[in-house]
Formats: C-alpha cells, structure tokens, sequence
C-alpha cells in the first residue's frame, strides 16, 4: 500500500467523505484541508481540520507500519 493509498484508506475512519484517490496528485495542502472540513463525520465536526489530518496520518502510517510490502493485486482470483 503506497503512502497516498493508505491516506485514502484512512480518510475514510474520520470522514463521511473519504478523499478522492486522485487528491494528491492535482490537490495541495489547502485542498486537503477543505475536503476535510467540508466532510467530517459527526463526531469530528469541532475538531480543527489539521486535528483530523493528523488523525488520518497517524492511522494511515500505523497501517504502513503494520505491513510495509505492498500488496500485489492477483488477478487471477
């Protein structure tokens, strides 16, 4: 799972909306920052946009951590 993949994923914990696969190839930080603010669950609507990012990062490099080899995807299956 590459770095942008696992922030996608993770997006998903604390949003209602989960980032867009391709936000960080047009997005800068603004845009994810306006994403998170237009789309937080409930229980994360107080919490300052760069709160949630930090949130989301930390799952998402967890998850890295977790297991560092990128999946292969079988096709076969």
């Amino acid at each position: 799972m590459t770095k942008e993949q696992s922030l996608v994923w993770a997006s998903a914990h604390f949003l209602a909306t989960p980032f867009p696969a391709d936000i960080f190839e047009y997005g800068d930080e603004d845009d994810i920052l306006e994403h998170i603010k237009d789309h937080p669950w409930e229980v994360f609507e107080d919490h300052p946009a760069l709160t949630v990012w930090s949130y989301i990062e930390a799952l998402a490099d967890d998850v890295r951590r977790l297991n560092p080899k990128p999946s292969a995807i079988n096709h076969n299956q």
